[in-house]
């Protein structure tokens, strides 16, 4: 029995890492026969950018419009029991190009990062539609989300950082000549360091005290080292 329990042991050691390797190294291809998969997080906090992977799962190429200015795809919230289309544009966003190609057996992110706060700005369950020619038809693949509140933690980042930080930089670039963006960003990064400017000397000078105190308590430990 025990020479058994010696053999049989390694073998199932064997086996259970065999299937470990294939669990991690399996294909992670979405299980779909549709010629398009739509997929990524089903829930998102208010404020948190929305993302998309789109998976070409068929066996030629397909594009999308994306004009750099207007949302790509379709997006739309439920209110009052129908789906009401919502927009969102952004000037001089740079990009190339007014199309995204995705070829066959592969996959794009997408996301709404520079229109997301106007286009999930409330709580609710949205719709993401992406209507492609197949063929002769026309096809539509749909993926839907739902957008909860902020946490607590997120809530108080968002109004007591994020908020009064983001109203300083439009402001900034409302008042400059030119409104550039830029020399907006590099104004900001100067006011939040000189607001910083005093507790960030006070850090400085505790360190500098301890740094003097540093040699009196190594002489201290050193003194009462059989004494904790």
């Amino acid at each position: 029995m025990s020479n058994i329990a010696k053999y049989t042991r390694p073998l199932l050691f064997a086996a259970a890492a065999v299937l470990l390797f294939s669990f991690f190294t399996q294909d992670r291809t979405p299980e779909s026969t549709d010629d398009v998969i739509l997929s990524g997080d089903e829930k998102f906090s208010l404020g948190e950018v929305v993302t998309l992977d789109i998976y070409n799962n068929s066996e030629k190429a397909i594009a999308f419009e994306y004009d750099c200015v207007q949302n790509p795809l379709d997006v739309s919230r439920y209110e009052n029991g129908e789906w009401v289309l919502r927009e969102a544009t952004v000037d001089d966003l740079e990009c190339s190009g007014d199309q995204i190609k995705i070829k066959a057996g592969e996959s794009y992110l997408l996301s709404y990062a520079p229109w997301n706060f106007e286009l999930f700005d409330e709580k609710g369950r949205y719709r993401i539609d992406l209507s492609l020619e197949v063929g002769e038809d026309e096809k539509t693949y749909t993926k839907e989300i739902e957008v909860k509140s902020r946490s607590i933690w997120g809530a108080f980042w968002q109004e007591a950082f994020y908020k009064p930080i983001l109203n300083t930089l439009v402001y900034i670039v409302s008042v400059l000549p030119g409104h550039g963006l830029a020399w907006a960003v590099i104004i900001l990064t100067l006011i939040i360091r000189l607001i910083l400017l005093v507790p960030y000397q006070k850090s400085l000078k505790a360190q500098k005290n301890m740094q003097k105190l540093q040699p009196q308590l190594e002489a201290v430990k050193k003194k009462y080292e059989k004494e904790p």
